[in-house]
């Protein structure tokens, strides 16, 4: 019986550990509420060229001149964009796409319209091969020091 009860206190313990280093509490901030729906809108213009948004997305919170690197998988002809949305004090966002080796890779950038609330950009590009491509994110311009809560995505077809 002690057994039991010494069992059912670790797994309760275990249960209440976060899963991953920086987990958030299950409820979201405001900001990072607000970075989501900017950048789910984004996300929701490019759908209508027939892009489909992977499931899986991050939430980092970003500091000027303190980027943020990301590693994905891409396949060689599927075409991909990345979206990135961050909450105010953050004015302006650049994502950059790396290849394997490191080697900048030209993207194309969606015109973005000035009237939210924070910072979105997007960035579009087809892959040349298949294999591991890095994802910078960075905060070039915030009306403070402090961290922006700032969601990335991407959508493929």
């Amino acid at each position: 019986m002690m057994k039991k009860i010494v069992y059912l206190f670790l797994g309760l313990l275990v249960a209440t550990i976060p899963s991953q280093a920086g987990e958030r509490p299950f409820a979201l901030s405001d900001n990072v509420a607000v970075a989501k729906e900017n950048g789910r809108r984004l996300a929701q213009a490019i759908t209508h060229d027939g892009f489909r948004v992977r499931e899986s997305d991050w939430v980092v919170s970003l500091k000027p001149q303190e980027p943020h690197l990301l590693r994905v998988t891409l396949f060689a002809g599927n075409q991909y964009w990345f979206i990135a949305a961050a909450s105010p004090p953050a004015l302006v966002l650049l994502i950059t796409l790396y290849d394997s080796t490191g080697k900048p890779i030209k993207g194309d950038r969606l015109k973005e319209e000035p009237a939210v609330s924070g910072a979105r950009t997007a960035v579009g590009l087809t892959a040349p091969h298949s294999g591991n491509y890095f994802v910078k994110l960075e905060l070039l311009k915030s009306q403070g020091k402090l961290p922006a809560e700032t969601y990335l995505a991407y959508a493929y077809k």
